[in-house]
């Protein structure tokens, strides 16, 4: 297994010409974007159906695995993992970093606790209310 810091999920193309659609993997810091991956957790198509939905199939329990043994999402796949409430939603560009809300995996129990960056919890009503929403699931 590769060391912790050096494990990404990140979005690898496949699919038609002019028609991608990607695979959210995880794969090593250093290699290429189609390269050798680690794991597939799920694929995402860009393209609307005639719904209008846009389509991501997600390995929830393997994606925080990887999260939890500190691998770092890319920005398209944390917004995607945002969205699905798998982790917390990524901010957009312009607002500052310190309201992100990481979250870490407990090792004593497999829940979700949360943490800002900023001081060392939050309070027991918001964590008690996302984990709610993770259970859930």
């Amino acid at each position: 297994m590769p060391a912790a810091g050096t494990v990404r999920l990140r979005l690898q193309r496949w699919g038609q010409r002019h028609y991608p659609v990607y695979r959210i993997v995880a794969a090593t810091v250093r290699a290429a974007r189609d390269a050798k991956f680690l794991e597939i957790l799920g694929t995402y198509n860009p393209h609307p159906d005639r719904y209008g939905t846009k389509h991501v199939t997600l390995n929830v329990e393997r994606i925080k695995y990887w999260v939890a043994r500190g691998a770092d999402p890319s920005e398209p796949v944390a917004r995607l993992l945002g969205r699905a409430n798998v982790i917390p939603v990524f901010p957009r560009r312009g607002q500052p970093r310190s309201a992100v809300v990481d979250a870490v995996l407990d090792p004593d129990d497999s829940s979700i606790r949360f943490v800002r960056e900023e001081d060392e919890g939050v309070s027991l009503a918001e964590d008690a209310e996302r984990a709610r929403i993770l259970a859930s699931e």
